[in-house]
């Protein structure tokens, strides 16, 4: 079976219009960069971990979908627990190497063996990990 593509350096940034879905080295975590739409003019990135031990014990307020594994971030304001009933990107999508950044509109998610983090220009972001899902 033949392996995703790689990203590995600052030249997978994310151009002003485009969305881009990336992918731990495991497949266990799932990420997708948002590009600005007309309804919402910001960036944002959703990050997904598949398997994983949740940290929190209920669920986002008025959630009836999947919750725990998803984070969420704007390039403005703090990350938020995600409430889903999907999943953010494929198999197939990029794999993000140990190291490397992918990045767009303020946005920045660095990927390293215990997980990913992501921030925006204001400081928040947010943590995943198969262990830990942090917000800050």
């Amino acid at each position: 079976m033949p392996l995703p593509a790689v990203a590995t350096d600052a030249s997978d940034a994310i151009g002003a219009q485009a969305g881009q879905e990336f992918q731990s080295p495991t497949g266990n975590i799932r990420c997708y960069l948002y590009p600005p739409e007309d309804q919402e003019p910001t960036h944002s990135v959703r990050c997904d971990v598949l398997d994983f031990t949740p940290v929190w014990t209920t669920p986002p307020e008025g959630c009836d979908l999947d919750w725990g594994g998803v984070l969420w971030l704007d390039d403005k304001g703090a990350g938020i627990r995600g409430c889903v009933g999907d999943v953010v990107a494929t198999p197939s999508a990029k794999v993000l190497e140990y190291g490397a950044t992918i990045s767009g509109g303020g946005i920045q998610c660095r990927m390293e063996r215990p997980g990913v983090t992501c921030t925006n220009p204001e400081g928040h972001g947010f943590f995943i990990s198969r262990e830990d899902q942090r917000i800050f």
